[in-house]
Formats: C-alpha cells, structure tokens, sequence
C-alpha cells in the first residue's frame, strides 16, 4: 500500500513511478480509489504512470478491455460470470441491462451458445469497451 506516510514524497516523483513499474515490468500504474455514485459508477482511479488507462483483463477465457479510470470492474463477480458461461443458451436472444463493460454479455456470448445477446448500457465509456 502507498498510504503510509513514507510515501508521500515518493509519490510525488515520476522516478519513483519509473522504477515501480520496472521491477512489475509493467507499463502502467493506477492507484484504486473509491467507486463514484455519479449514476456511471466511475471508478476515482488515479493514473500515476503511463499514459492511457486501458487494460486487458482475462476471467474464465473471456478477455474484458477497459480503461480503469472510466470503467469499474469487480473482481467479486467472477463465480457468477462461470455460472452464467454454465447455462444453455443455444438459439436463444439474451438482453442484457446495464451490461457495463460485458459482465455478463461476454460469457454468455463466449460460451453459452445464444444466438445473440443484446448489451444494454448507459455509460459511454462502457458501451466503448464493448
């Protein structure tokens, strides 16, 4: 964590960033902060290094790519994502409501067998992940 009071100058140094992300061998840093209740649920995701939020993220075969300073995503949600990717959907027309970045759409359309599954969503930068 980079709460404790230690890191309070560090943070402040893109070096600090630089290094951190090299030992991770990543080419992005976020710091997760609190889900917003402005109607989106847009996370209050601080990008501290690199220059765009977008990631890619693979639940039970299914890749969801996002920008996690736009999009939430919920790491809680995944035994329900393999039980709906369980049900038989051959043939079937699926709505999904509030699909956000495809929850539930991607499994369903993954591995379900429907014939279409219809997003639902509100969020403007959700509907672009999708």
């Amino acid at each position: 964590s980079f709460s404790q009071p230690v890191w309070d100058i560090l943070v402040k140094d893109i070096k600090t960033w630089q290094a951190i992300a090299n030992v991770l061998k990543c080419s992005r840093i976020a710091l997760h902060g609190k889900i917003n209740k402005d109607g989106y649920r847009t996370p209050l995701t601080n990008l501290v290094f690199g220059d765009n939020g977008w990631v890619t993220h693979t639940d039970n075969g299914v890749q969801y790519v996002f920008d996690v300073t736009k999009c939430m995503f919920s790491q809680g949600n995944i035994t329900e994502k393999m039980r709906m990717a369980q049900l038989q959907c051959n043939g079937e027309v699926i709505v999904d409501l509030f699909a956000g970045i495809g929850y539930f759409t991607l499994p369903l359309l993954v591995h379900t067998g429907a014939e279409l599954v219809h997003a639902c969503e509100w969020n403007p930068a959700a509907v672009q992940a999708l």
